[in-house]
């Protein structure tokens, strides 16, 4: 009864890890894909007003005033790369995926909080009538688990690094956990 005690612990410790890692891994790709909606958006965003802007400057001014002298070519180039940005933003849907990621990163996030809680407060409570029970919640446990890796986006090397680095400098850590 002791193995499967153990092991229960340790599947459940398994579980935890894979939520843990792919829940900050998940953030940093949020976070990641915010950045670049943010860094094509406002350029799109200014360009756009600002060849605007410059289009109406170039064509009305009144014949014989003084007015501000624009290159014919300027709002055209500046169209045509605000195009060139809006169609990026379009073509990798930055915002759709930071939505996508902070939503895994959520569900990852609880996987983990509920194998803490089976491991420390349920599995604590094992004895041979509650066996059975116990390996069915692990079970379920198990299987979200692979239902969220099957379902959730793929998150970048980089965001994973990152996820690691920081959980191995203690980011993930619970005050009251520490010794």
């Amino acid at each position: 009864m002791e193995q499967l005690r153990e092991a229960l612990k340790a599947e459940t410790e398994r579980i935890f890890e894979d939520g843990l890692y792919s829940s900050k891994s998940h953030y940093n790709a949020a976070d990641r894909w915010s950045y670049i909606n943010l860094w094509l958006g406002i350029p799109a965003t200014i360009l756009a007003a600002a060849s605007g802007v410059l289009t109406f400057v170039s064509t009305s001014c009144p014949q014989g005033s003084q007015c501000v002298t624009v290159p014919i070519w300027l709002p055209g180039a500046m169209a045509l790369f605000t195009s060139a940005l809006t169609a990026l933003i379009t073509f990798l849907n930055p915002s759709d995926r930071k939505t996508q990621h902070r939503n895994a990163a959520g569900q990852y996030n609880a996987l983990r909080n509920q194998s803490r809680l089976f491991k420390e407060i349920q599995l604590t409570q094992f004895s041979a009538e509650t066996a059975e029970k116990l390996k069915d919640t692990l079970t379920s446990l198990a299987n979200k688990r692979d239902e969220l890796n099957q379902n959730s986006p793929i998150f970048a090397n980089c965001d994973f690094k990152k996820a690691r680095k920081g959980i191995e400098q203690g980011e993930a850590k619970y005050k009251v956990d520490e010794v």
